[in-house]
């Protein structure tokens, strides 16, 4: 079985070619067939030349380079280029969560459409609390259900769901990943959920609010009512 790696990468000089090495070692220490797709969103510091070099010594290894398109973007990109593997696994590119429970997630695969890794709420910041709680309402009265952690950046997923899900996301995505998970929700698909803890080699970062957020989360809210009232799957 397949697996294809999505990876949205901004400024991650500090932390990109740790991440990818860990991730080849674990997936070959696996005997997973795997490749990595990473989308290098107009970083200004020397990520591009990284992975730049990453890629030119590792044919599993695709490179989009794009110009500030967004992480939801960049996502979307990703995903499609995903679609050739039977499973797609999303990490952010700060490698601030251990891969630790990866495996957990692959022994689940054929049993599950969505599997993730949760982020524990004691280690989250205040601003994403907010939001979290907010997507979390929202997807409970919209669909009929919710998760814990509906944005999770640290996902597997099963190619025929994905490929269901994304034609029912709009290009212009603030939060794909939390359009696939209500997609889940709201198709009674199964999902596993597992917890994921804090990379301790790698320096914690907090979401702040600012405008962007709550203007992302707005454009979130237009696109979960689109996809609770007006779905291809609805008009069927």
């Amino acid at each position: 079985m397949s697996l294809a790696v999505v990876i949205p990468v901004y400024n991650e000089e500090k932390s990109i070619a740790i991440l990818i090495t860990d991730l080849r070692q674990m997936l070959e220490g696996m005997g997973i067939d795997f490749k990595l797709i990473i989308i290098n969103d107009g970083s200004t510091d020397s990520s591009r030349n990284i992975l730049l070099k990453l890629a030119a010594a590792d044919k599993r290894i695709t490179l989009f380079n794009e110009q500030n398109k967004g992480h939801g973007a960049c996502l979307l990109k990703g995903y499609r280029a995903a679609l050739a593997a039977d499973m797609i696994f999303q990490i952010d590119s700060d490698y601030q969560y251990s891969l630790n429970a990866f495996p957990s997630l692959w022994s689940e695969r054929k049993n599950f459409d969505l599997l993730i890794a949760q982020r524990e709420r004691k280690e989250s910041s205040l601003s994403r609390d907010i939001i979290s709680f907010i997507s979390r309402w929202q997807t409970k009265i919209l669909f009929g259900g919710a998760l814990d952690d509906i944005n999770c950046p640290f996902r597997l997923m099963s190619k025929s769901m994905l490929e269901q899900a994304l034609q029912e996301i709009p290009p212009t995505a603030f939060a794909p990943n939390m359009l696939i998970s209500a997609y889940c929700i709201k198709n009674r698909l199964p999902v596993f959920t597992t917890v994921c803890h804090l990379n301790r080699s790698v320096a914690l970062r907090k979401s702040k609010l600012n405008s962007r957020l709550f203007s992302g989360s707005a454009n979130t809210f237009a696109d979960m009512l689109r996809l609770r009232f007006n779905s291809k799957r609805d008009e069927k």
